[in-house]
């Protein structure tokens, strides 16, 4: 029996019914899809970054001019800014010619003791004393170096400018260079961002992708059931897919009239009219 609440009826295509929701996986499929490369790739980049990070402040590090105990050492600063000097008590200095009894040697203060006096004099290449100004706070422990900071300098233009270090230890040197733990933390931040940056966009794009998948599963599982009912109610929808169109009708079905007792009425014979009467005689 046809349900009597459903009373319009509806042209279906069910070759075309099945389109909105195959469109509806295919924006699911992309959500998720842009989500995990997103993800992936925020992840993969912030790694990427966070290792070069460390390479780039072992190598800043390692590449700071060292000025050793009881030597005058000549620096070439070839670009202007802030520098910073370091007491370096683990690491090594190089060759730097000349007669420095403390060149070419490897040092290594005692863990725990306290930073050495020493005293600091810097002239440019006319003799003139350029002002050194205390600084603290920052220091570094990486590719066998350990070092804190001790002065800063601001070179206004590049220069050729001679350091002496003078103090009653030998085992420290003194560093001089851009301050590397600046950069490489800066450089931690750019790295944390992109991974965040990727955990945020890609999963809000995954989530989007499964609300998507959520509401299809629920759309699919609603619309089956209907049909199912329907074609258990009609006996006529749906039939095959070369049945592009059906023609549902809602309207309940009247039952056929009852016929009379005495139908099909009686046969009778055919009637003839009588002749019609003579005309009188002339």
């Amino acid at each position: 029996m046809s349900d009597p609440t459903l009373v319009n009826p509806t042209l279906v295509n069910p070759a075309l019914q099945s389109m909105p929701l195959a469109a509806h996986r295919v924006r699911r499929r992309g959500s998720l899809g842009l989500g995990l490369l997103l993800l992936l790739g925020g992840l993969g980049a912030g790694a990427v970054l966070f290792i070069n990070a460390g390479t780039q402040y072992k190598v800043a590090v390692s590449n700071l001019q060292r000025s050793p105990v009881g030597c005058d050492t000549g620096l070439d600063f070839t670009s202007t800014g802030t520098f910073t000097l370091y007491i370096e008590t683990v690491g090594s200095v190089g060759d730097l010619g000349g007669d420095c009894v403390n060149a070419s040697r490897a040092y290594a203060r005692p863990s725990g003791a306290p930073l050495p006096v020493v005293a600091l004099t810097l002239k440019d290449a006319s003799g003139t004393e350029v002002r050194l100004d205390r600084a603290s706070g920052s220091s570094y422990d990486v590719g066998g170096y350990v070092g804190q900071t001790a002065r800063t300098l601001v070179i206004d233009q590049p220069a050729q400018y001679t350091l002496s270090v003078e103090s009653d230890a030998n085992d420290f040197a003194i560093a001089i260079g851009r301050d590397p733990v600046t950069d490489y933390d800066n450089q931690r931040l750019v790295a944390l961002a992109a991974a965040i940056g990727g955990l945020v966009l890609g999963g809000g794009f995954a989530l989007l992708g499964l609300r998507r998948q959520m509401r299809t599963g629920v759309t699919a599982h609603a619309t089956a059931d209907v049909q199912w009912r329907r074609d258990d109610d009609t006996q006529s929808l749906w039939r095959s897919a070369s049945e592009p169109y059906v023609l549902e009708s809602h309207l309940p079905v009247p039952a056929p009239a009852a016929q009379p007792a005495n139908w099909p009425p009686p046969v009778w014979p055919p009637q003839v009219p009588p002749a019609p009467p003579a005309p009188p005689a002339q």
